[in-house]
């Protein structure tokens, strides 16, 4: 029964310290987190658990042995308890252990807290300097040339007179300026969609302009794509182009007479003449404003450019068509 005295306590005391470590597990206390050290479980367990163990082994150790103040009872004690001082002395570096990966953890939690801080900063510079950027341009951007258009009013033979002007500022920023948003800040990176796109319909207008046009249909073909490639302009630079609708009669002498009706926003040619005089000046200072090349739209006839003369001069190609006079409406 005394031989195997030893074996039981330790296999007791082994027993106790799995038994706790899974206690620990279960219940997730093995995990340190950044409140105070003093609420780490961990921590008070590497104090505690090593004193247990020292009175444990201590009372063990000591059993049998009779208190002695003398300088031989000190000398006695301190052999007989080496492995209980072991283990409570064991608690000083358990202790520091813990301190040292908390200390680290809570310093990762600053960190990430300083880096959220700086995060909010971030996002809120770029939100402040991309409503700042649009601001800043849409403001820009209502300083634009304005255009006046003579349109026949309805039911009468008098003429009125509208401006047209950039009122969509916003809408023309997001379509130079995509890659501004909320959330990446602003950019600017001039759309290049937005380049293509504007020469695409200028120089389409050039070619319809510059087609043949001797005959009704060919003039109403023409007609017909330059009143579409205006509109996608205006939209495309945030210009209320206010569509008026004009349904009129037209007598065709060929193949054999008949009366046909034909839609179109415009009643004479002088507004073409306005509207594509307006947009051109439109564009050059724009490309001017967001440092693009402005001479792409002052090439000259030679080089295809046919709408200043078409828009200055009293040339007149839509001349089986135009003008419509409110007796021709349907």
């Amino acid at each position: 029964m005394y031989t195997n005295r030893p074996r039981v306590f330790i296999g007791s005391s082994l027993t106790y310290i799995i038994g706790l470590v899974l206690l620990f597990y279960f219940f997730g206390w093995l995990e340190l987190n950044a409140q105070n050290l003093l609420k780490q479980p961990l921590f008070i367990a590497s104090i505690i658990v090593p004193l247990q163990m020292f009175i444990l082994y201590g009372l063990w150790a000591w059993d049998g042995h009779s208190i002695d103040f003398t300088s031989k009872g000190f000398n006695n004690f301190l052999d007989i308890s080496k492995l209980p001082l072991l283990i409570l002395a064991s608690s000083v570096p358990l202790a520091a252990i813990i301190n040292n990966i908390h200390r680290t953890i809570q310093t990762e939690n600053q960190i990430e807290k300083t880096q959220n801080q700086i995060n909010l900063v971030i996002e809120k510079n770029k939100t402040d300097s991309y409503y700042s950027h649009l601001k800043s341009y849409s403001d820009i951007f209502q300083t634009l040339p304005k255009f006046k258009l003579s349109r026949l009013k309805k039911n009468e033979d008098a003429f009125e007179e509208i401006e047209l002007s950039v009122v969509h500022p916003y809408t023309l920023y997001k379509n130079i300026f995509k890659s501004s948003s909320i959330n990446n800040g602003y950019s600017t990176i001039v759309n290049d969609e937005f380049i293509t796109s504007s020469q695409n319909l200028y120089n389409n207008i050039n070619k319809s302009l510059n087609a043949n046009n001797e005959s009704f249909d060919n003039q109403l073909f023409n007609l017909q794509l330059i009143e579409a490639d205006i509109i996608m302009l205006c939209r495309l630079l945030g210009i209320d182009y206010k569509y008026q609708e004009h349904l009129f009669s037209i007598i065709l002498e060929r193949p054999k007479q008949n009366l046909e009706g034909i839609s179109t926003s415009f009643t004479d040619e002088k507004q073409i003449k306005q509207m594509l005089w307006g947009l051109r000046d439109v564009l050059i200072e724009l490309y001017t404003l967001i440092d693009k090349e402005s001479n792409v739209f002052r090439t000259g006839k030679n080089h295809g450019d046919h709408i200043p003369n078409y828009a200055l001069y009293d040339e007149r190609l839509f001349y089986s068509i135009f003008p419509i006079s409110n007796d021709k409406r349907i």
